[in-house]
This record gives structure tokens, C-alpha cells and sequence, in this order.
């Protein structure tokens, strides 16, 4: 057990062998040796390991054990198969101390995600199950304040990596035995974090009928669309029929509904609002303007999700766990936690 974490940990800081033998004054060898169960560190070089991973020496020992899904993300060709080891290992801790929590909670205040996948074949599929799921989760047709907050009330684990990507991937999602969790990376302002939270929930929700005739990735960015910015409230906005639509318009939209402008012209194009040509001369005006990646006018702001510690604290104050217990799961000094 203590091996495989600290594998885990190696990966996340994304460090090798010889970078994290050189940190805590050992060889490459002697961690290879630790890795594979062949050996123990002594308690200096355990100090030493848990300070240059940045974890508490608890971690390496813990009971809980996981049986890890697959991973869900968008392949990029520039995307390091490091990096992804890295955010495995991020989602695996997330995941672990989410268990323990429940674990020590006699009757946890919170559940497990169990909606199950739904097989869409086409757009019209993706948009009924985008509306069914505003319906089950009483959300009406209204911009969604806070996206995080939502799927963390239907027992999904929300977490941002901290892990540098480079803008190399957005999010992903996995499930876990009955976890369920959404990922997303710390760059990109807030409409960017919104799209992907709500892009990696349709992975947990659907399953296309056909990789060839609507792949999955289309299918779960037509559900974003539709889940942030629903059908009837877009032909609302801005009608049945245009011949383009206005930066200053999109603007307005994007900060009531919290979804990109360029989102919004691909869910007008989509829905048949407005024709190709339209919807290829603005993703010109974008480009050349250079707004792809940093759209006009003031940011979104990100959400956080403050949930697990929330409950951490909780915890702490009903005394079902302890203060050390909630550094531990928490990942600070304990001295952190008693003087807040």
C-alpha cells in the first residue's frame, strides 16, 4: 500500500524517480525500491518525502482503498501522458479523503450521484434529456447562478486540478464504484469552467448510439449548450430567425447566462436561428479580432466548490471527527485548523 501511494504522489508532483531521490537525499534506485514494496523509508527520509510531495505522513498509511474508472477527457495531440498521471493521481486523493469523510460520518448529509447514462442518437435526443434534467433538478428555464453548487447537490464531486496543463485539456470526469467526479483545470475564466463542468456532466448522463453518426464529444457539447442556455429561452432572446447577431448582444447574453459568445453562436447555428454562413462569418470576426481564447469586456468569474470543506468543518464541530483528522483530510497544519 505505502508503494503504490507514493507512486501516486511522485506522479502528482510530477516528479521521477532520480528528481524525488534527489529532493530527500536518496537514489533514484532506493525509491524505486520503496514503489515497489522491496523497502521502507526511515522516518527522516518519510518526513522528508511527505514535505517534498506535500502531503501529511498519514497519507501513505491510510486504509481506504478505490476501484478507480476510466477517465474521461478530451485527447489533444500536444497532451503529455505525464500530465494526465499527474491529474490520476490528484482525482485519486480528492476521491480517498471524499471516502474517509464518509466513512467516519455515522449518516453523511450528502449522496451519491445515480443517474443513469441515457442513449441519445441525435441533437433532438441531447436537447429532450437537457430539458428533463432542468425539470428533475427543479431548475425551470433560468440562468444557472452557480453550476458548481448544482451538481454538488446531486452527489457529484466537484474538483479543480491544480495540475499545470498548459491548456491542453479543459476537464474530465469518472466514476469511482458509487463516486462520481467532475474535474476541471485552473486556467480559462469562469464561462470557459461553466461550459466543460456542464461538457463532463454529459459524459455521467449519456452515451451516444453511434461514434459515427453523433461522436460523444458533439453529443456532451450540445448538452452543455442546452443545459446552460435551454431552447425556448435562446428563440426568447433573440427569436426564431436572424440574419447574425451583434457583438454588444452576445456580450449582454453571456453575462446573463453565463455561457461564452461563442457558445451562444454555435447554439443559435444549432438550433437554426441563423444560417452557416452567418455562424462561419462570426467565428471569422472572433478569430481575427483574437477573441478565441480571451473574448471581449469584462471575465466571468470562476466558481469554487467549498463543499467538502464545508462539511470537513462540520464534521469537526459536531466532534464526529477530530481537528487533526480534519488537517488530515483537509491538507493543511493542524495549527491551520485549530486557530480557524
Amino acid at each position: 500500500m505505502f508503494g503504490e501511494r507514493l507512486k501516486r504522489a511522485r506522479h502528482a508532483a510530477s516528479l521521477s524517480m532520480k528528481e524525488l531521490g534527489s529532493k530527500v537525499g536518496v537514489s533514484a534506485n532506493m525509491i524505486k525500491k520503496y514503489e515497489h514494496g522491496q523497502s521502507m523509508p526511515s522516518s527522516t527520509v518519510l518526513l522528508a518525502l511527505s514535505k517534498t510531495l506535500n502531503v501529511r505522513s498519514e497519507y501513505f498509511f491510510r486504509p481506504v482503498q478505490l476501484s478507480m474508472g476510466q477517465l474521461n477527457y478530451r485527447k489533444r495531440p500536444s497532451l503529455r501522458q505525464g500530465t494526465i498521471k499527474a491529474i490520476e493521481a490528484e482525482i485519486h486523493d480528492h476521491l480517498e479523503r471524499w471516502q474517509l469523510l464518509d466513512n467516519l460520518w455515522p449518516n453523511p448529509p450528502f449522496r451519491c450521484f445515480n443517474e443513469k447514462p441515457i442513449v441519445v442518437k441525435n441533437g433532438t435526443d441531447v436537447e429532450r434529456l437537457a430539458e428533463g434534467i432542468r425539470d428533475r433538478w427543479g431548475l425551470g428555464r433560468s440562468p444557472i447562478a452557480h453550476l458548481t453548487e448544482v451538481i454538488e447537490q446531486q452527489g457529484i464531486i466537484v474538483m479543480t486540478s491544480d495540475v499545470p496543463t498548459n491548456n491542453t485539456i479543459d476537464g474530465m470526469s469518472m466514476t469511482a464504484g458509487e463516486w462520481s467526479i467532475i474535474g476541471t483545470c485552473c486556467s480559462g475564466d469562469g464561462a470557459r469552467q461553466r461550459f466543460t463542468l456542464a461538457h463532463e456532466l454529459g459524459h455521467l448522463l449519456l452515451e451516444s448510439s453511434s461514434e459515427d453518426d453523433f461522436p460523444l464529444e458533439q453529443a456532451c457539447h450540445r448538452f452543455a449548450q442546452a443545459l446552460l442556455f435551454p431552447k425556448e429561452s435562446v428563440i426568447r432572446a433573440i427569436g426564431h430567425k436572424r440574419h447574425t447577431l451583434a457583438i454588444s448582444e452576445l456580450y449582454h447574453l453571456k453575462h446573463l447566462w453565463g455561457i461564452s459568445m461563442q457558445a451562444i453562436c454555435r447554439r443559435a447555428f444549432d438550433l437554426k436561428i441563423i444560417n452557416e454562413y452567418a455562424y462561419r462569418e462570426l467565428c471569422k470576426t472572433f478569430s481575427k479580432r483574437d477573441w478565441r481564447r480571451r473574448e471581449p469586456g469584462k471575465m466571468i468569474e470562476r466558481e469554487e466548490s467549498t463543499r467538502f470543506e464545508q462539511l470537513v468543518w462540520w464534521a469537526i464541530s459536531e466532534r464526529i471527527i477530530t481537528q487533526s483528522k480534519g488537517a488530515e483530510l483537509l491538507r493543511r497544519p493542524i495549527v491551520d485548523v485549530f486557530t480557524e
